[in-house]
């Protein structure tokens, strides 16, 4: 099996940047959002392997579109999978306490 590009939206690098700024500056601990932020990126590294291994998302259209989702710690890692490309898109990380059909109520 080969493995899949991984690349990250405009989207999700600015929520990477956002819940760093937030636990670095807000909760005053640059240490744990490094280790956080580095977790994330490790997980998201692995879905170079095996991209849909993990449960596609409940939430029309995004179910229809192919959208995964990966847990990492408090954050949820949204993605997509183009298999005929062998590439996997990171679409969004929001924090995984907030209210989800919310979330997705105000990506479409």
């Amino acid at each position: 099996m080969s493995n899949y590009y991984v690349s990250y939206s405009d989207e999700a690098k600015d929520d990477l940047r956002n819940l760093f700024m937030h636990i670095a500056y807000n909760l005053g601990s640059r240490d744990n959002a490094e280790g956080q932020v580095n977790r994330i990126r490790e997980a998201i590294k692995k879905l170079d392997k095996f991209p849909k291994r993990n449960p596609s998302v409940p939430y029309e259209p995004w179910a229809s579109l192919g959208m995964r989702r990966l847990n990492v710690d408090n954050y949820v890692v949204l993605y997509i999978v183009d298999e005929t490309n062998e590439r996997v898109e990171i679409v969004r990380i929001p924090y995984g306490a907030m209210d989800l059909d919310k979330f997705f109520e105000n990506m479409t």
